[in-house]
């Protein structure tokens, strides 16, 4: 049985390891690149159906983002 435990055990700790690596490879592959997630994910569809004034709320949000990350 502590066989069994202590086999449980390590590999546990290896997915919690390799889950934390991915997760850090994946936030700065997607903080390296220059392509926005939401614009590619969303795409011009979401732009198009919403009110100008929420295009400009957005763009300023992008512009502050931008701004913030520099």
């Amino acid at each position: 049985m502590k066989r069994i435990g202590i086999y449980a055990g390590k590999n546990l700790l290896r997915i919690i390891l390799l889950l934390f690596a991915v997760s850090i490879l994946t936030f700065a592959l997607v903080s390296a690149s220059p392509i926005d997630p939401l614009q590619a994910n969303v795409g011009q569809a979401a732009l198009g159906s919403m009110s100008e004034e929420q295009k400009e709320f957005t763009s300023r949000l992008i512009q502050k983002l931008k701004e913030e990350g520099q």
